[in-house]
């Protein structure tokens, strides 16, 4: 049974980073901090670099330099990159795609089966989220869970949401649950 489990989080954490991928492509997704971005340049072969968004929120290209990333959509920063490409190649045509987005993710801390960072989505609930922690572990206090959502921290009580009792609510990139 505890292997399956395991088994069913795993398959659980895949389809999240599948969906999360997905939202990407469908929606006007902004870049955040550690995402994973492959840029290229038509007809330049050697101008094709898989780069992260570093803390400061900055990619670096060759021949654009530094350039902030975080907060940009991709075709804002396929705009940015182009721009910057255009004194050294006439009429440049740059591609930008997500190919990992570390950035959204939500953490949960404390009295959890298995305390992380897990994948999130626009559509992430604050209880699927709890799923895939293994839920509150025996000693937890699952009626004064705290959530940091929106910057500001609030108190959650979990045990009446699990029993549908109350309305779960989306999960946003950088969010933080704490069991205690």
């Amino acid at each position: 049974m505890v292997r399956n489990m395991g088994r069913w989080c795993a398959v659980a954490s895949i389809l999240l980073v599948v969906a999360a991928t997905s939202a990407i492509a469908g929606e006007a997704y902004r870049l955040g901090h550690g995402d994973v971005v492959e840029i290229g340049v038509w007809r330049e072969a050697e101008m094709q670099k898989q780069v992260v968004v570093r803390p400061d929120g900055m990619v670096s290209f060759p021949l654009v330099g530094d350039v902030e990333a975080a907060g940009k959509t991709v075709a804002e920063l396929k705009g940015v990159i182009e721009k910057g490409l255009a004194r050294y190649i006439p009429d440049a045509v740059a591609s930008v795609a997500v190919v990992n987005a570390v950035s959204m993710q939500a953490s949960v801390e404390g009295r959890v089966a298995r305390p992380g960072r897990y994948p999130i989505t626009g559509t992430t609930t604050f209880l699927e989220i709890m799923a895939l922690a293994g839920g509150p572990t025996p000693f937890a206090s699952e009626r004064k869970v705290r959530v940091r959502h929106g910057g500001t921290w609030q108190t959650v009580n979990y045990h009446h949401l699990a029993k549908g009792d109350g309305d779960d609510f989306a999960l946003s990139r950088g969010d933080v649950i704490y069991v205690p």
